[in-house]
């Protein structure tokens, strides 16, 4: 028997003071990891497929683990740096950088002065006729809570998810399906168009195969 105010879970991860109970704000959900069998709930030792809603929670936590998972929507993004060039310029989202005659021509512009760009940011890739592409992407990716239970069981917590799944996955989809087309396809018109949708569709695929949303 312990003292209902030992039962605090050591592994939330919100703020709170050291005695306190489980508290799970709104937006958010506890997944449920049991210690030991429970014969008397019904219960089996590990993670728990029903998830506590928001709320206040005396919990004994030599028989319960809580994760509290966040619900909804999260933007993860990957942008292009642009620094600055000898003509003071700076890039748009996608741009190809790499010729100052032939994609000139082809685009009715001129690329001597454009942009020089960070390494290791947004998304790089050649085109199929070998210009350097420089993509930004933004995906909009979530959690519903009958998902939660399988994030702590696959992942541990949506930090890793977006380590570990989207970042690798926006910029592997990118690179396949933008390597197939020529830089001018990657900058204008319907071309362009059908290459978003193509990355969204095959990003939307990929998530709902591990249960993402």
């Amino acid at each position: 028997i312990v003292d209902v105010d030992a039962c605090a879970e050591p592994s939330t991860r919100v703020k709170r003071n050291a005695d306190d109970p489980t508290l799970i704000p709104p937006g958010y959900v506890g997944v449920v990891t049991n210690k030991a069998n429970d014969p008397l709930a019904g219960e089996e030792r590990g993670i728990q497929q029903q998830v506590l809603q928001p709320g206040i929670y005396f919990l004994n936590p030599e028989e319960k683990r809580i994760d509290i998972v966040s619900i909804g929507y999260s933007e993860t993004s990957l942008s292009v740096e642009a620094r600055k060039s000898a003509g003071e310029r700076t890039g748009a989202s996608v741009t190809a950088t790499a010729s100052p005659t032939d994609l000139g021509d082809r685009l009715g512009t001129s690329t001597a002065d454009d942009p020089l760009y960070t390494p290791g940011k947004g998304i790089e890739f050649p085109s199929s006729d070998g210009f350097p592409i420089h993509l930004d992407y933004t995906a909009i990716w979530g959690v519903l809570p009958e998902q939660a239970p399988n994030i702590v069981r696959q992942f541990g917590t949506l930090k890793d998810v977006e380590h570990k799944v989207i970042l690798p996955q926006i910029e592997s989809i990118c690179r396949l399906h933008g390597s197939r087309r020529g830089a001018v396809d990657l900058l204008v018109g319907g071309t362009r168009e059908q290459f978003q949708n193509e990355t969204s569709a095959e990003l939307e695929r990929v998530l709902t195969s591990k249960n993402l949303s």
